[in-house]
């Protein structure tokens, strides 16, 4: 016999004809056409599971059906369009909107549109949430900020910044197959090249073409970088000459240091920790996404459009 339904499911019994487009999911997670069930107006859907695991002399013997209209969902569930927005819009507001889709470069363009920096400063810090989330107020925006992506962008960009790499010395000194243009680059960043763990060499031959010996390459571990990376940090320079910058693979690796060093989720923070930690945000160079791409906060609402809708 049919097990009772659900208070909040709505109990169908037998019925003469079933309507168009109408689908049974049951917990073998299959699908049918359903055609002696009951009888549903256009668009529902029903959903069939059984009360429990049955047993297999009793497998599917009890069942419960509920019916939801598949048009309702779509409505709620389909986002609005620029238009209904706009007509939502309080004068003089428009500003205050945020529409960043759910795409991580799209939050990042919509964040800088309508934030700089220097407001992280400025946020008032209203708790922590689910032991892994900072709510903040600017102005009439609230927020929501990732502690353990926004720390690890912090430590990140520090260990990029004024960290020097072990250097471990050649037992010969490596001729490197570059020309001249990229020998004067190295000569005019030795700096950058050092702080990366790489020194050299310089000798001019008769011929009067200055060449560049490698005689120390950075070690970390079981990260040893060479020519290619050398190479690599050549391109970099000469794209942006006199900024510092990383080969790939230590980037990779201060990536992950700056990962395990920071807070994570699921840490318990006090007011003043969260402060320090959305602080830090106004002195990054990059402070909407952690090294490895996840996102640091996202809008969570405008409040007086919030207020607004309030009866």
């Amino acid at each position: 016999a049919p097990a009772p339904a659900s208070p909040s499911a709505t109990a169908l019994g037998p019925a003469s004809s079933p309507s168009t487009g109408t689908i049974v999911i049951d917990d073998d997670s299959t699908q049918r056409d359903e055609t002696e069930q009951g009888e549903l107006d256009d668009g529902d859907v029903v959903l069939m599971s059984d009360a429990q695991f049955p047993s297999p002399a009793s497998a599917f013997s009890s069942t419960r059906r509920v019916a939801c209209n598949l048009d309702a969902i779509k409505t709620a569930c389909l986002p609005k369009s620029k238009e209904e927005i706009s007509e939502e819009k309080v004068d003089g507001d428009v500003d205050k909107v945020f529409m960043a889709t759910v795409t991580s470069k799209a939050a990042e363009e919509e964040l800088q549109r309508q934030i700089n920096k220097a407001d992280f400063a400025a946020m008032q810090i209203l708790g922590q949430f689910n032991l892994g989330f900072i709510i903040t107020r600017l102005h009439d925006d609230l927020f929501i900020i990732d502690q353990h992506a926004t720390d690890e962008r912090y430590n990140f960009e520090r260990l990029q910044a004024v960290t020097t790499i072990q250097s471990q010395r050649l037992v010969a000194p490596r001729a490197l197959d570059i020309g001249p243009a990229a020998v004067d680059v190295i000569r005019d960043h030795v700096d950058i090249f050092e702080k990366n763990g790489f020194l050299f060499e310089f000798t001019q031959s008769d011929s009067e073409v200055q060449r560049a010996l490698l005689t120390a390459v950075p070690h970390s571990k079981a990260v040893v970088l060479g020519n290619a990376d050398v190479e690599e940090l050549v391109y970099l320079l000469t794209e942006r000459p006199h900024v510092m910058c990383r080969p790939s693979r230590i980037t990779a690796m201060f990536a992950s240091r700056a990962c395990r060093s920071s807070v994570m989720i699921g840490d318990a923070l006090d007011r003043r920790r969260m402060a320090v930690l959305v602080e830090h945000m106004s002195t990054l160079e990059h402070p909407w996404h952690c090294p490895h791409g996840r996102p640091t906060m996202r809008h969570i609402c405008d409040l007086k459009r919030v207020s607004l809708d309030l009866p």
